[in-house]
């Protein structure tokens, strides 16, 4: 019996095995267990073929696997991806994947639950990672409904910043991926990376750190051109940590989704004003309610350096959070701090920007009390920012003795 011939064969039997499974509870038993030895020792080589031929016919009976069926399409459901990954398993497997969602959205979600995990926990390489993914791909294209349901295991498999350094970075490489082919998924990966990115940066608080180490990381990365991409990452200083910490980890998914602005940019070029946008809710509503955030404010930073409406923008929209007298105070508070970070170390601006100071209505001037001009020497401008926002915002004094007290202060 040639291969062809074998592979009806099996066909027919597991078609048979399934629908007479109440009629014939021993056969479909034993189809289980089989599939489960095979799967179990994929990565023995005798079986490869064994395990090819059952995958393909798997895939042509798909029809009849439901509800019912679940404790089969279990087993199948737990192939180790990068043991069949020489052989010519692995396209089988992924094919009666996308069939079985198509035929029975039922399993969408297992479907996503293993491949995310797998990919994320195991030593996959490339060549798996890519084709898992091409199959999720192809998964919500091909079933839409499915989307939401991608979204939500993508959610619930997000590791916590405590993983490992090879599983964050499987995951949010994977995911950032994933989002320049399915850019709907942009809120959800920037939600996530975001929120683990946070978590990291205030976990470094209780990891020592040399002071001038730290200063000259941001005296770097302020200073490089923001425009230039790739040698902007090589002007930043090596630092050797535990590749395990939280500040190494924070390091490579910081580099990982610079690279994902860049890539985005390349990819989605009349994209750029949506992931603009898409990053300035993501400060809104994350970053900026965070207590001792650091780092995580300056991808939104490099972000706006692309276009001088997005510096416009962000200015406006700090500006416009300071003076709203129906923010909570700390909130206030926060986005005058990071509108003076900013200002400090944007080397990108070159243009003129007045701020308003208004406080509890009543202080409000009809005129710029802050002039920013050549702010490539913006260190007294910052002096002048912190010192009459936060005196004027916190102690509610009156805004001549604020400017008088900033001015004392101002070279």
């Amino acid at each position: 019996m040639g291969e062809e011939e074998g592979g009806v064969a099996l066909a027919q039997a597991i078609e048979r095995a399934v629908t007479d499974r109440l009629k014939n509870p021993q056969g479909y038993q034993e189809l289980i267990t089989e599939v489960g030895r095979l799967v179990a020792n994929s990565d023995v080589a005798d079986n490869q073929d064994d395990l090819a031929l059952y995958f393909n016919s798997l895939t042509s009976v798909v029809s009849v696997l439901n509800k019912q069926t679940s404790d089969l399409v279990e087993q199948t459901l737990k192939v180790n991806l990068s043991a069949v990954r020489q052989e010519d398993v692995l396209p089988l497997v992924l094919d009666y994947y996308e069939a079985l969602v198509s035929s029975c959205a039922l399993y969408g979600q297992s479907i996503f639950k293993s491949l995310i995990h797998q990919t994320t926990y195991s030593e996959c390489d490339d060549v798996v990672s890519e084709a898992a993914l091409g199959t999720l791909l192809n998964i919500v294209q091909h079933v839409p409904s499915q989307f939401r349901i991608m979204v939500e295991v993508c959610r619930s498999e997000c590791p916590f910043f405590r993983k490992t350094h090879n599983v964050l970075d499987n995951f949010f490489h994977n995911l950032f991926d994933m989002t320049l082919e399915l850019p709907d998924l942009l809120p959800l990966t920037l939600e996530l990376s975001v929120g683990t990115l946070l978590k990291l940066d205030l976990d470094t608080r209780d990891e020592p750190e040399e002071e001038e180490e730290e200063q000259g990381d941001d005296q770097d990365m302020f200073e490089m051109d923001m425009n230039q991409g790739d040698e902007a990452v090589e002007a930043e200083p090596e630092i050797v940590v535990d590749a395990n910490s939280s500040r190494s980890k924070l390091d490579t998914l910081m580099q990982l989704a610079l690279d994902f602005m860049r890539a985005w940019q390349e990819k989605h070029p009349d994209g750029v004003n949506v992931l603009w946008m898409q990053y300035k809710d993501v400060f809104l509503t994350q970053i900026i309610t965070t207590y001792q955030s650091k780092r995580v404010q300056f991808l939104l930073f490099f972000l706006s350096s692309w276009q001088p409406d997005f510096v416009e923008d962000w200015l406006n929209t700090m500006v416009e959070l300071t003076l709203d007298v129906s923010k909570h105070m700390p909130l206030r508070q926060a986005a005058c701090g990071y509108m003076a970070s900013y200002l400090a170390r944007a080397g990108f601006m070159s243009h003129t920007y007045d701020l308003m100071l208004c406080a509890e209505g009543w202080l409000f001037v009809p005129h710029p009390v802050l002039a920013l001009r050549h702010c490539q020497h913006i260190w007294s401008h910052f002096v002048l920012i912190v010192c009459s926002l936060s005196i004027v915002l916190s102690s509610h004094r009156t805004l001549s003795f604020s400017v008088t007290f900033v001015m004392s202060l101002t070279p």
